[in-house]
């Protein structure tokens, strides 16, 4: 779901879709995920309770907007990647 490259080539961020389709599902059904280009490294780099999806890089690369789920809801938010902090948008 929405890879997306960083500016300097080395990860691609994409949805994760996390176990199988369950008639009684838990959530996080989705996560962001981040590949190493170099080594083929894949590792979950964001997980949110109600999911994490269609991950978009700004432009220079040092900041993550995603989808995620709360209360029944789809909202943005935002990460920012030197620091880790991670905040509703909208």
């Amino acid at each position: 779901m929405g890879p997306a490259p960083s500016p300097d080539g080395k990860y691609l961020y994409y949805g994760l879709k996390l176990g199988g389709f369950e008639y009684n599902a838990e959530f996080p059904l989705w996560s962001i995920a981040r590949r190493d280009l170099s080594t083929g490294t894949e590792d979950v780099f964001i997980t949110a309770p109600g999911s994490a999806m269609r991950p978009v890089l700004s432009r220079d690369g040092k900041q993550l907007v995603y989808a995620a789920r709360h209360n029944g809801q789809t909202g943005l938010r935002l990460r920012a990647l030197d620091s880790g902090e991670d905040r509703w948008l909208a």
